[in-house]
């Protein structure tokens, strides 16, 4: 039996219509931020007491979602772990890849830059991406 991805991505943006009318989506996407914002900042401090706050913020996530679905979701505490263990782990391709994968699914552009950053895969081309062309005579002919 194959294990299962170890990331999929949540199913927050599709809330019963009763839900979305009392603004539950809204707080939804909101503790989905917080959460990843105190994964970046374990990304830059690396610190065990950032570590813990990652997984408070997911099971907070985990137990609001488990009052209208099943009472043992633990979706962000799995991946938290998964994800603050690829932070952590040392600098190889398995865990780049593993980080990249992860970081896919944040719509959120400058967040994912900056986690990026923080976790030292930005400036780096991911594979099949086109390596960007600075031009060599850039001021060339403007003075």
């Amino acid at each position: 039996m194959s294990s299962p991805e170890p990331f999929a991505r949540p199913a927050l943006h599709r809330v019963p219509p009763d839900h979305q009318a009392l603004g539950h989506d809204e707080e939804a996407g909101r503790k989905v931020r917080a959460w990843l914002l105190t994964v970046l900042r374990f990304a830059v401090t690396r610190e065990a007491a950032d570590r813990l706050c990652v997984i408070e913020a997911a099971r907070a996530i985990d137990r609001s979602n488990a009052d209208s679905h099943d009472p043992s979701f633990s979706f962000f505490v799995r991946t938290s772990v998964s994800l603050c263990d690829a932070i952590a782990g040392p600098d190889h391709a398995a865990r780049d890849a593993a980080l990249r994968r992860y970081f896919a699914f944040i719509d959120d552009r400058r967040l994912r830059a900056v986690l990026e950053a923080a976790t030292g895969l930005r400036g780096e081309t991911p594979a099949g991406a086109p390596a960007v062309r600075t031009p060599r005579n850039l001021w060339k002919g403007l003075a």
